[in-house]
């Protein structure tokens, strides 16, 4: 190790007093062309031809020592040869007498290649493309300072019609003119993930391989779509399709001032009259970065691509993919090069008058990105309230005011005024209401017999006390049955709120209690009781294991009377609970309880019950009309649901969103509670997304009330764009906060 670092001081040394010295070696410097010309629009190589004097060498292009002085070639286009990309020879290692360590230095000839381009319509002649070599020249024992030489390299251009002649010169073969045309590849992306079919598929293609602060470069996102399939256009003809938009994500410093979208063709399908505008087979979007005073180093950009898409008969839903890639900025002194597949810019019609949409904006340098940020710091603040969906100017401040006391916010609905007994006094007398149903009253004399008590077992010897017991032990089982689907919905499906949020869920919920009402009405026929003789359990007639068996079974098998009221109760409670009210977990148990209550006395032999009559078909009727209003229900629900999804303005969102920054509101999470812990401040975190339509109505009403604002002076305000609820990072973000429902969905939260 000692004698490692004796070595390159020395070497050091030398270098540095050799540096004082003036004049030493140039090299002779000749062309060699790959072609005998280049037609327009074609590409050739070439090389430089490096010639070092007998006993004098070079450092090669990557010195093995960083105080080397490395040898590179810098060559500029002109107007009809463009440079694609320089490479260099392979080097000797060698070792010298001013140092124990080897070097890595070319000596005698050597040779430098480049890759050009003639420009479509470039002049035939001959064409000199001109530029400098810098470099080190050093002998056995010592080096001169480092120089930098003219260079002038003269290629003949040719008609596009002319075919050119390879030269046989077995030196170019010695160097790999590919590598600098594939210098950064273009980045391949497949979109279309498990379920949406791999119909989009691309790349990210760079303009060069990167760039300098103070300048800007070219994007191309090349897209291949599959046949038979199409999506729209950028600026569809029917505002109710979906728009295929590029955005960019871009880290502090970069913007997009440009992007640049072709021109879409106009076609008809069988499943619209109308025309619609639409991109098929092989398309290209332009974008423009610029970029700001930023290091140099490697950037990740985050690009999203919002489509759909459709073939002649079917549209497929529409999808937002992302994708990352990164972006080099390059130093002062480093040259920029282009890339091979950089042609394509010439066919992308930039304009400069498109104003660029900003996704949420990422993190700088590639090696600082800390993707789990918000997850180091959301655990530092506690979650004051949370509430979901439009809310007026009076709810808004409510929940505010909710927040600040410490009492929380609760949007139970229209039972958040009546005391908690009440609410369960209503559940009980529902659950009550249930025995009066066909499909229950008529079987309790059956099922009591079955188990051993009432009227049949006061008949075989059972006593009255035992028949209340064996009838009490049924009906718990029907309130434990209840009570533990409630607790499954509740507690044990985290996600089913966001599922309830969906217009196909209150869709599949409105279709359901149709087919119950039917039922009702006696135009089809659903009986799970049936079942019952099935399950062989007769034979422990008397026992209460047996009697708590029957009733969870019954709960289960009451057929259509029960599964309306039923699943409204669950639907409910859930919605209940998410929305802070803990009365939703215990509101199953109390249908069950009082579905229950007839059991114990009837299993006493008390005979109260009415008996079934004509009487039962009208209630059956009228319950077929109550459930007909639920159904109603749901699918106005349903309806709101899909329209707040799929015919909303997406652009008005956005714009709605954006114009929020002058409020004060900050887009990045990470940012926000950052900001809020620094200066121990409350947060608001509105979630929103461009497919919201109660989000453009809450950005354009309630926030934007003199009120709210007031009310909202001294908060940290934070936009968070959750796009895609159901994928990451959005859903890690949500399934945060236990309340969520849907969208818009706010939370206060305070630094602790």
């Amino acid at each position: 190790m000692i004698r490692r670092v004796i070595g390159l001081v020395g070497s050091f040394a030398i270098v540095v007093s050799a540096a004082l010295a003036q004049g030493g070696p140039e090299p002779t410097l000749s062309t060699l062309a790959g072609h005998d010309a280049i037609p327009a629009g074609a590409e050739s190589n070439a090389a430089l031809v490096v010639t070092m004097p007998e006993g004098w060498h070079v450092n090669s292009n990557e010195p093995l020592e960083k105080f080397l002085i490395k040898t590179e070639l810098k060559i500029e286009d002109n107007d009809a040869l463009e440079v694609l990309g320089i490479t260099y020879g392979e080097p000797e290692t060698k070792k010298f007498g001013f140092s124990d360590e080897p070097m890595s230095v070319y000596e005698g000839e050597f040779l430098i290649g480049i890759t050009v381009r003639a420009f479509d319509g470039a002049t035939a002649g001959t064409h000199e493309l001109t530029g400098t070599l810098r470099y080190q020249a050093c002998d056995d024992t010592s080096c001169y300072a480092p120089k930098t030489v003219p260079v002038t390299m003269a290629l003949e251009v040719a008609a596009a019609s002319y075919t050119p002649t390879a030269s046989n010169d077995a030196r170019l073969k010695t160097l790999s003119f590919a590598m600098a045309k594939e210098d950064v590849a273009p980045t391949p992306i497949v979109f279309g993930g498990e379920g949406k079919g791999e119909n989009v598929s691309g790349e990210v293609v760079r303009e060069f391989d990167g760039v300098r602060h103070g300048e800007s470069i070219r994007l191309a996102l090349n897209l291949d779509i599959a046949e038979p399939f199409h999506v729209n256009g950028h600026k569809p003809l029917d505002k109710r399709t979906k728009a295929t938009v590029w955005t960019l994500g871009l880290p502090e410093g970069f913007t997009a001032s440009d992007f640049a979208y072709p021109e879409a063709a106009v076609k008809t399908f069988s499943f619209q009259e109308e025309p619609l505008a639409v991109y098929d087979g092989t398309i290209t979007i332009g974008s423009i970065v610029d970029v700001g005073d930023v290091p140099p180093g490697e950037y990740i950009f985050r690009g999203e691509l919002n489509y759909q898409a459709c073939d002649d008969k079917i549209c497929l839903m529409p999808v937002v993919e992302s994708f990352e890639f990164p972006v080099r900025v390059l130093g002062d002194d480093d040259e920029p090069v282009r890339l091979a597949k950089a042609e394509v810019f010439d066919a992308i019609a930039f304009t400069g008058e498109y104003t660029a949409p900003q996704a949420d904006s990422g993190d700088t340098v590639a090696e600082e990105v800390d993707a789990g940020e918000w997850e180091t710091l959301l655990p530092e603040f506690a979650v004051l309230a949370q509430a979901s969906g439009y809310m007026p100017v009076d709810d808004f401040t409510a929940f505010i005011d909710g927040a600040e006391s410490g009492e929380g916010y609760s949007q139970g609905g229209q039972f958040d005024d009546k005391s908690i007994w009440f609410v369960f006094l209503i559940t009980i007398v529902g659950g009550l209401a249930l025995n009066l149903t066909p499909c229950v009253l008529p079987v309790i004399p059956i099922n009591l017999a079955i188990i051993g008590a009432g009227v049949q077992g006061m008949k075989e010897g059972s006593t009255r006390s035992r028949g209340f017991a064996l009838g009490g032990v049924y009906g718990l089982g029907i309130a434990i049955v209840f009570g533990g689907l409630g607790l499954i919905v509740v507690l044990g499906l985290a996600s089913f709120g966001a599922i309830n949020a969906n217009w196909w869920f209150s869709a599949g919920i409105a279709a359901l209690f149709i087919v119950l009402a039917l039922a009702m009405f006696d135009f089809i026929v659903i009986d799970f009781s049936k079942f019952q003789n099935k399950l062989g359990l007769q034979q422990s007639k008397g026992s209460f294991a047996f009697a708590f068996i029957m009733g969870s079974i019954s709960a289960l098998l009451a057929g259509a009377c029960v599964a309306p009221v039923l699943i409204a109760v669950l639907l409910y409670s859930q919605d209940l609970y998410a929305k802070g009210s803990v009365v939703g977990i215990i509101l199953p148990f109390m249908l069950g309880l009082g579905m229950a209550l007839p059991w114990p006395f009837a299993g006493a032999g008390m005979g109260f019950l009415p008996k079934p009559g004509m009487w039962m078909v009208r209630i059956k009727q009228a319950m077929g009309v109550f459930i007909l209003g639920f159904a109603l229900y749901y699918g106005w629900l349903g309806f709101n649901q899909f329209s707040n999804v799929y015919l909303v303005d997406e652009e008005a969102v956005l714009a709605s969103a954006q114009q929020a920054d002058e409020d004060g509101w900050i887009a990045s999470l990470g940012d926000g509670l950052e900001l809020a812990k620094a200066e121990n401040k409350p947060v608001l975190i509105d979630f929103w997304a461009t497919w919201c339509k109660a989000c453009l109505k809450m950005n354009k009403s309630t926030l934007k009330d003199e009120t709210v604002k007031d009310r909202l002076e001294g908060y940290v305000k934070i936009k968070y764009q959750a796009e895609l609820p159901d994928e990451a990072p959005h859903k890690d973000v949500l399934a945060y906060f236990d309340q969520f429902v849907g969208l818009p969905h706010y939370a206060i939260l305070k630094p602790e």
